[in-house]
C-alpha cells in the first residue's frame, strides 16, 4: 500500500479535494468538479483519509455542504 501516489490530494489539490463523512467512513470528493474518487482498497482508502485529515483537508458532514463551499 503506497499512499504517495495520492499525495496530490493533500499537496497540489488540497483546496479541491475534501472528505465527506458517511455511514461507512469518509468519501474523497472534488468539491469543484463535483466528482468522487473511488478507492476500492479499504485499507488504502482509510490511510488516504487519515493523511488528508492530518494534512488539514476540509471535512464536511454532507456532500451538499462541500459543494456549497466553493470560492
Amino acid at each position: 500500500m503506497n499512499i504517495d501516489d495520492h499525495s496530490y490530494l493533500w499537496l497540489q489539490e488540497k483546496d479541491k479535494y475534501v472528505l465527506v463523512k458517511g455511514k461507512h467512513g469518509y468519501s474523497v470528493i472534488n468539491k469543484v468538479d463535483h466528482t468522487m474518487l473511488l478507492i476500492e482498497d479499504d485499507e488504502l482508502a482509510d490511510a488516504i483519509a487519515a493523511e488528508m485529515i492530518k494534512q488539514g483537508n476540509a471535512v464536511y458532514d454532507s456532500i451538499l455542504e462541500a459543494y456549497a463551499d466553493v470560492d
